[in-house]
């Protein structure tokens, strides 16, 4: 069966009145069992911005009061912003 997929949109800039830059993430596409970990970069006035993310794994435990628990680990590809 094959996994389902979801968009996950990228925090805004702060503060949220700053101007969106070009090179900024938008939003990830991932599998129903992957996770992002954003990258967050700063300007010279002080905007912060996600330029870059990981893709992580979540690991299932078999109990499920465990389930809350689950602690991602790195998948091999993710992606970084200049």
């Amino acid at each position: 069966m094959p996994k389902s997929q979801r968009t996950v949109i990228a925090p805004s800039p702060i503060p949220l009145s700053a101007a969106i830059l070009p090179n900024r993430v938008l939003s990830v596409v991932l599998s129903d069992d992957e996770d992002v970990e954003w990258t967050w970069s700063s300007t010279l006035d002080g905007v912060s911005y996600v330029s870059g993310y990981s893709v992580v794994k979540r690991e299932f435990s078999r109990s499920r009061e465990d389930a809350s628990d689950a602690v991602p680990a790195r998948l091999a590809s993710s992606c970084s912003g200049p």
